[in-house]
C-alpha cells in the first residue's frame, strides 16, 4: 500500500533534468528543439540541462522561461515545491515582448499590478494618435 505523500516525496527526490521531462511528456512536446522553440531557451542549454552536464543552477530567466512554456512555476521546476498545482495558461506566448510583459507583470506586488492593469485599461480604450492630433 502507498503512502499519501509517497508522490510528493517522489516529486521532491527528481532531479531537474526529470521535471523537465516529465512535463515536456505531459504537455506532448516531444523534442528539445520544439522546447527551445516555445521557451526561448537555446536548445544546447537544455540539452545541457536534460543530460545532467548543466554545472550549477540555470539562471532564473531560463528556469522561468521553461516553467512559462511547460505551464509550470520555475520555484516547481527547480524544487518541486506542490503549494498549489502548475496553472494552465490559455496559449503559450510566441511573441518576446508579449512574454516579458507577462513576466514583469507577476513580479509586481499587488497594488502595482492593479496599477498596471488600470493603465493599460485606459490605453486600450483611448483612440490612437494620428499624426494630426499628435502635432
Amino acid at each position: 500500500m502507498r503512502r499519501k505523500h509517497g508522490k510528493r516525496r517522489y516529486l521532491i527526490d527528481m532531479t531537474l533534468a526529470t521535471r523537465l521531462q516529465s512535463l515536456m511528456r505531459r504537455r506532448g512536446i516531444r523534442s528539445q528543439s520544439q522546447l527551445a522553440r516555445l521557451s526561448g531557451v537555446s536548445q544546447t542549454s537544455i540539452h545541457r540541462i536534460l543530460c545532467a552536464a548543466h554545472r550549477g543552477t540555470p539562471s532564473l530567466d531560463v528556469l522561468s522561461r521553461l516553467a512559462l512554456a511547460l505551464d509550470a512555476s520555475p520555484s516547481w521546476l527547480m524544487h518541486a515545491e506542490l503549494p498549489d498545482p502548475p496553472q494552465r495558461r490559455l496559449r503559450a506566448i510566441q511573441d518576446p515582448d508579449e512574454r516579458e510583459w507577462c513576466e514583469l507583470y507577476r513580479q509586481l506586488p499587488g497594488k502595482e499590478k492593479q496599477a498596471v492593469l488600470a493603465l493599460a485599461r485606459s490605453l486600450g480604450r483611448s483612440p490612437p494618435l494620428t499624426s494630426a492630433r499628435a502635432a
